[in-house]
This record gives C-alpha cells, structure tokens and sequence, in this order.
C-alpha cells in the first residue's frame, strides 16, 4: 500500500500530499508550488532544502532526520516540515505543451542557431523571462533557455549551441532547418527570473547562457526598470560573440554596462578573464548587489564561492546551470 504524507513549508500555510514514491520537489512541482530548483537531478544543487521535522530517503537507502538535502534527491518516509526557498511568482503560470513551428531560422557561423518559433494564435506561450522550456522534435527532446521577453507577436527566441556528436545538433546542424518545420514544446519551466527590488544588477553568461539574461534585460527595458546593469558576457574565442544586441543596449542605455570577457588568452581587445573574476574589477564589493549568472556548472560554482567572499549575500546569487539532465543549449 502506497502511503501519502503531508508536507508542509515552514513559515507559510502552504502543504502539500506527496506519495511515498514521489522525490519532496516533484511532489511540489506536481502540485504546482514552484520551489526554486535546476536540473532536478542533484548536480545543480539549487533545490537545497532544510529538514525541520520527519524523515526522508534518497535512492541510495540513505536516511536523515535533519539538515539541509536536495528535495530532488530524496522522497518523505514520514510527514515533514521543510523550510526551502520558493517563487510564488510562478503560481499563476501554468506548464503547458504547446504546437509551435519555426518562424525564421537563423544560423551564425557553423555552431549557432537562433531559432525563432511561433505557436498558434489562440496557444500564446505566458512565462516570465529567464525561464526555459523543453523542444521535441523528431522524437528527440532538449531544454533551450527562451532568449526573448514576451513580444506582440508571440514568437519565442532560442539560442542553440552545435555539440559534436549531439542528437538535436545533427537534427538542427547538418541540414538547415526551414520554416513551418513542426516542433512541440514544454513550458514555461525553471525558476530564473529577475526578482523585484531595489539592489544594482550583475548578469554573468558564458556562451549562449546569454539566452535567458537577454530576455530579462529585455523586460527590463521594456518595463523602464532603470535599476543599474552590469552585464558580463564570457566566450573563449572573440568570434564566439555571436549577438550584437549587448553592446547596442549599452550604447542606448546609460544604466546598463556590458563588457564581453575573453577566457582564452590572445591578443585582443576584450578582457582576459573568467567573467567572475572580471566583475571583482568593477565591483570588489557586492554587497547590496543582486546577481544574475547563467553557463556552465563550473562557472555557476566559482562565481558562487568567489562572489560571496566579496560580500555578495548568497542569498541573492540567483543561477541558471546548464547540465548534462538539463540537456540544455
């Protein structure tokens, strides 16, 4: 017999019933209360939770009674009590697959593709930028950051990355993609979004972690939101700055600051650093920032580590991990 225990969320009147068999996020998750998470895999780390009351068991046949786990790690053995970060933004948005084909297909170099995808006119996707959805297409499903704040026309903007050897890449890279090409989609899903305050902004990408931060510093402008903006964009190549909207925001906008950061070493005008240890030129105190990063889950854990150092409140260190469960471009 499977039982269902109560868990609640301390310091709110949220509770939710989560079957025995079912991890304490995606009992959340399944009930629509949108705690903060990534990969939902255990690599991320940022569905990291406390246990205040019960007992719970991973896959491993560990068991705690206390202290802090992944909720995607681990299923209630017994009611609980949990105190874990969560984004009540979110409860008014729902998941929904969605029909969409390709609206325009844009391909810069050999390795990027800046997918353009509409959905039916009745079906308008609703989500907040920074989140991403999954893409079938030919049986074949990724998570692809959305690139693009919501617009007049519906369409949703993705920036995909060729990797050798990668089943979407060979369907997107070895034979051009044309429009009306029919594709399916998941979504809104993730929990990175631009929080409401007052704090300066710092926005870290690598790569086409630049995705998900266009579409909020787009909103922002859209909502004339004037908190300050530091944007760092970090590739290894110079070439591999394939958007040339950053640097256009810069010269429009006098609260926003963007500087692209080279990690591999040549002669260059850009900047030879890792974007972290760049930022700590601009800022070598962030305390009262909020920051922003989206790329790999290296990058994630050093800026994390190196930022709080100088000063910044891991509370406000806000991440979008790009990991292998993710599948994400």
């Amino acid at each position: 017999m499977t039982h269902t225990y109560t868990i609640r969320l301390a310091g709110t009147d949220t509770a939710i019933a989560c079957p025995e068999s079912v991890s304490v996020l995606n009992g959340f998750l399944n009930q629509d209360v949108q705690l903060v998470h990534g990969c939902k895999n255990g690599r991320c780390k940022s569905c990291k939770a406390t246990l205040l009351e019960g007992r719970i068991q991973n896959e491993d046949g560990e068991t705690i009674d206390s202290g802090e786990f992944l909720s995607c790690s681990y299923i209630p053995l017994s009611d609980l009590v949990i105190e874990a970060d969560y984004c009540p933004e979110l409860a008014d948005i729902q998941r929904r697959t969605l029909p969409c084909k390709v609206n325009q297909a844009t391909y810069v170099g050999d390795d990027i593709l800046i997918l353009t995808l509409r959905t039916p006119p009745n079906q308008r996707l609703v989500y907040l930028p920074g989140q991403y959805l999954d893409l079938t297409y030919q049986g074949v499903c990724r998570s692809y950051s959305i690139a693009n704040s919501p617009n007049a026309d519906g369409t949703i903007e993705l920036h995909i990355k060729r990797y050798s050897g990668g089943e979407m890449s060979a369907l997107f890279f070895d034979k051009p993609i044309t429009t009306n090409t029919l594709m399916s989609m998941r979504a809104p899903l993730g929990t990175f979004f631009v929080r409401d305050g007052e704090a300066p902004l710092v926005f870290l990408a690598t790569g086409t972690g630049l995705a998900p931060i266009k579409a909020m510093i787009e909103s922002l402008i859209h909502e004339g939101d004037k908190r300050p903006i530091t944007l760092l964009w970090g590739c290894r190549e110079e070439a591999d700055f394939y958007d040339k909207r950053p640097t256009v925001w810069a010269s429009q906008y006098d609260h926003i600051k963007v500087e692209q950061v080279l990690s591999k070493r040549q002669r260059t005008t850009a900047k030879k650093h890792y974007v972290q240890d760049h930022l700590l030129t601009i800022h070598p105190d962030l305390s009262g920032f909020d920051v922003y990063a989206c790329g790999s889950l290296t990058m994630i854990e050093d800026a994390e580590s190196l930022l709080c150092e100088y000063g910044l409140d891991k509370r406000r260190f806000f991440y979008d991990a790009f990991v292998a469960s993710h599948e994400k471009d």
